[in-house]
């Protein structure tokens, strides 16, 4: 959790939030936020509209290349004896839930393709059964050797196709 001045200015940082971070909660005590996260402004953006006001950013950390972290915005209006409107910054790290968002994404594609095969298998089996019913018909009215030996190859061929194009049981 991190609290925030309306001109930017940090006014405290929890030790979770230190953490997630990567910075010293005196470095951030009276630091800009936009030097560890990003600009009120940018998270007003991102937040406005987003499921309840939670939302995501990516931001860069003195530990970590690159955090993902979930956040909600929030206010002390009201709260304070001064009067004073601080913005309250709630935050996690997220980063470890795009390794599952990608692996369902995956699986999502996967189980797409699985239920597009049957129709496609058998979209290809129509044209090869008539295929070989061609050559067949074929085969018994030529006469000529080569013709008959380029055309007996046909069948075989067009019988792995068949085998080929059709769904595995798994």
């Amino acid at each position: 959790m991190l609290v925030r001045d309306p001109d930017g200015t940090a006014r405290f940082l929890n030790a979770a939030g230190a953490q997630i971070l990567g910075v010293s909660r005196t470095r951030m005590v009276d630091g800009d936020l936009a030097e560890v996260m990003a600009p009120l402004a940018e998270l007003q953006r991102l937040a406005s509209g987003e499921r309840g006001g939670s939302a995501e950013v990516w931001v860069n950390s003195d530990h970590a290349q690159s955090l993902h972290l979930g956040f909600q915005l929030g206010s002390t209006a009201g709260m304070t004896r001064a009067g004073s409107t601080e913005v309250v910054v709630l935050f996690r790290d997220i980063s470890d839930f795009d390794c599952l968002r990608r692996e369902r994404d995956r699986l999502l594609r996967l189980a797409t393709v699985s239920r597009l095969l049957p129709t496609i298998a058998h979209e290809l089996k129509n044209p090869l059964a008539g295929i070989q019913s061609l050559v067949e018909v074929l085969l018994e009215e030529v006469t000529g050797p080569r013709q008959n030996r380029d055309l007996a190859a046909i069948p075989a061929e067009v019988e792995r196709a068949g085998r080929n194009a059709s769904p595995r049981e798994g």
